[in-house]
Order: C-alpha cells, then sequence, then structure tokens
C-alpha cells in the first residue's frame, strides 16, 4: 500500500512554506500532488440587507477571488518547476459550507499534508478538522516549510481503534523507517497467559513485513503527551503515528488531551488517523 495522491490546503499567509512541505513529501512518496487553493471563508452575507448590504458583498466576494487567485497562480508557477504529476484549484466556500466544500475536494486522495495550525488561527483549525472528522484521510502534520524524515518512527499506542487505524494506514511510512518503535504509556497489565503489553500490534507489523521494538514507560506524575514528547526526544524520532481524538474533540479542548497538546506542542512531524 502506497500513497499516490496526496494533497495540501494552501489558506493562509504560509501557503509558499506549505507548498514547499507538500513538494518535498510527494517527491519523497513518488505521489501525484493535488494542491487545493483555499479562500478565506466568507462572512456570512445574509445579514446585510439591500440594497446597502449588495455592495458589501460583492466586495467580499471580488476580495476572496482575488486572494485565492494569488495563491493559486504562485503554486502554479512553483509546481511548473517539478517534474511529478500535480494538480491545483482554488475553492471557495461560506463559513458553512466550507468543510463539506475541503473534505469534497479531497477525499479521493490517499494523504493529507498539512502544516501545524497555530493555536489562535480559527480558520486554520477548521480547516484541520475538516479533513480529519469529515474524510478517511490520515493527516502527515509538519511545521511549514519542513521536510519530514522517515527513518526513526514511533508509533503511540494504547489498543485503542484510532491508534491502530493510525499505524495501518502508516505502513508505507514504517516499511521506509530504518527503526520502528512501539510505545506505550503505562500498560494495564496482562493476565498470565495472554499478550504481553503491545505484541499484538508488533504481531500486526511484522507480518507486514515491519520489525520494531516495544517501549512500556510509566507515566508518573507528568501528561502522557510530556511522556511522549520527551521520549520522542530522547530517541531522536523523526515521526510519531498516533491515533487522533480518543475522547471527543470538546473534552480535549476544555480539559486538554494528548491529542491537542501534541498537535500544538510536538518537536517532530506527527502522523494522524481515525
Amino acid at each position: 500500500m502506497e500513497y499516490p495522491t496526496v494533497c495540501t490546503l494552501l489558506a493562509d499567509s504560509r501557503a509558499s512554506e506549505t507548498l514547499e512541505t507538500a513538494i518535498a513529501c510527494a517527491r519523497q512518496l513518488n505521489s501525484h500532488l493535488d494542491v487545493l487553493c483555499i479562500a478565506p471563508p466568507m462572512m456570512d452575507t445574509t445579514a446585510f440587507l439591500p440594497p446597502l448590504g449588495s455592495g458589501m458583498i460583492a466586495d467580499t466576494l471580488e476580495q476572496c477571488r482575488a486572494q485565492v487567485q494569488e495563491t493559486e497562480n504562485m503554486a502554479r508557477a512553483r509546481l511548473r518547476r517539478e517534474d511529478f504529476a500535480w494538480s491545483c484549484e482554488s475553492l471557495m466556500a461560506g463559513p458553512e459550507g466550507l468543510t463539506r466544500t475541503v473534505a469534497g475536494a479531497s477525499r479521493f486522495s490517499d494523504l493529507a499534508i498539512l502544516t501545524r495550525p497555530a493555536a489562535d488561527d480559527v480558520d486554520a483549525e477548521t480547516l484541520f478538522d475538516a479533513i480529519l472528522f469529515s474524510t478517511a484521510l490520515p493527516i502527515l502534520l509538519c511545521d511549514v516549510a519542513a521536510e519530514p524524515a522517515f527513518e526513526r518512527i514511533t508509533i503511540a499506542w494504547d489498543g485503542s481503534d484510532q491508534a491502530l487505524a493510525a499505524a495501518r494506514a502508516a505502513l508505507p511510512l514504517l516499511h521506509k523507517a530504518r527503526v520502528v518503535t512501539v510505545l506505550m504509556v503505562d500498560p494495564p497489565q496482562s493476565p498470565k497467559g495472554r499478550f504481553a503489553p503491545g505484541e499484538c500490534l508488533a504481531t500486526f507489523l511484522s507480518r507486514h513485513g515491519v520489525e520494531c521494538d516495544i517501549d512500556l514507560l510509566p507515566r508518573l506524575r507528568a501528561r502522557i503527551s510530556d511522556v511522549l514528547k520527551q521520549h520522542v526526544n530522547d530517541t531522536q524520532a523523526d515521526l510519531l503515528v498516533m491515533g487522533a481524538y480518543g475522547h471527543s474533540k470538546l473534552r480535549e479542548k476544555l480539559l486538554g488531551g494528548v491529542t491537542r497538546d501534541l498537535i500544538q506542542s510536538s518537536d517532530v512531524p506527527l502522523f494522524l488517523a481515525r
């Protein structure tokens, strides 16, 4: 299993850096790159009543068209210098239709390459959520202008459906890795005679030709996300594979959670799936 088609979203002032990351990944993975240039979500124009409102609506539409066209022109000029297959299109939608529009345009890709949304960037978080929750795509989440490496990969394993989906979706990258580690934090004790923690996943991976080590770490008083980040730093991992949002996103937003903490502060790219 490979990633014949990867996609990326260009939606903000970091569009050129995001594009460079997506190009580097497409080159590494020998993939077709679909570039989706996204206009900023247009304001709800239903609040504007004619006749004065019609002029404001027209101005808003024109500004959005001009901005997304500028992004598309930049992307096409850059992509013409590459020798792999690519496509590029612009998308516009209002706040209510943005998720549906982005999901519909990306749903036939195999992997989304996105840059890490800033904590206070509502638009970027909306686009990230559109991919994560409205498509079946795994996400490779990078910092801007970063070219991910896949030599040493850590899999955050807790036995959940989300974690298994991420490990399965990451198999093409795991095959490229020189070292794969399955990391469990505070694993439950296995009853006598049953599989040891992480053994089922290790067996699954070995049948796909991926050999791995299993590391079991105590949580102690630290947050699970802090334990994961420390282990990634100690082992110099290039990529962390993990299931996204085992709890509801609202709960993580209100109370904090592993996915949210790592999206905001991981030192390495994340491979996320649900």
